[in-house]
């Protein structure tokens, strides 16, 4: 089943123009086997509108639908896939240290650089991850926190198809590990949000 979807996903993305492109650091395959628990920090969902992106309430019913993902992944992958979330409550330490570790991983994963970059068009790339993704040691203490060294981030913008952009960060090392962008031209509805993300996370854990 997983083989199948994973082809899926896959002849969607070709046969349709779109691109897989993977960067991870050279230690990467052994870090992989102690990804037990990753600490998914809150996706992000995006629509174009003259130029710009923005939110609006399908958007958030989108990161909603994303969110339940992540939690049937973790039982498909055998991996503890614990989703940060603030709830309902007011908690400044979160905005104040997960929400600025998200913004920082944004910023030094090149997000909008991919979004624009049309060179990657039909082909599956992988690359050695730059060294210099690093981003401040002061998660350190979040380690603690939530029993884990590993954070994943996704990011998704509706325009011209699905673009997507996976990001894993190692807050022990201070540094992005990991990151994979896809564009694949289908619709956000949930069936297609939930193939994405599986053939994301499956190339992550597997290296297939």
């Amino acid at each position: 089943m997983r083989k199948f979807l994973f082809i899926l996903i896959a002849f969607l993305t070709f046969g349709c123009g779109g691109y897989i492109h993977i960067e991870k650091q050279e230690e990467f395959a052994s870090q992989r086997s102690k990804m037990d628990k990753i600490i998914v920090l809150q996706p992000d969902f995006f629509v174009v509108k003259d130029g710009y992106n923005y939110k609006n309430s399908y958007c958030y019913k989108k990161e909603k639908i994303i969110e339940k993902s992540y939690a049937r992944l973790s039982k498909r992958f055998g991996r503890e896939m614990v989703m940060s979330s603030n709830g309902e409550s007011i908690d400044p330490e979160y905005y104040n240290t997960v929400m600025r570790l998200k913004k920082e991983i944004m910023i030094a994963s090149g997000i909008f650089d991919y979004q624009s970059d049309k060179s990657y068009e039909g082909k599956k790339t992988t690359l050695p991850l730059s060294t210099n993704l690093i981003i401040s040691p002061d998660y350190n203490q979040l380690q603690k926190k939530y029993g884990s060294a590993y954070f994943s981030y996704s990011y998704f913008i509706e325009s011209d198809g699905i673009f997507m952009l996976t990001v894993v960060a190692d807050i022990f090392q201070s540094k992005i590990i990991y990151r994979e962008a896809k564009r694949v031209h289908v619709s956000a509805k949930k069936d297609n949000l939930d193939r994405m993300l599986f053939n994301s996370y499956y190339s992550l854990f597997t290296d297939k």
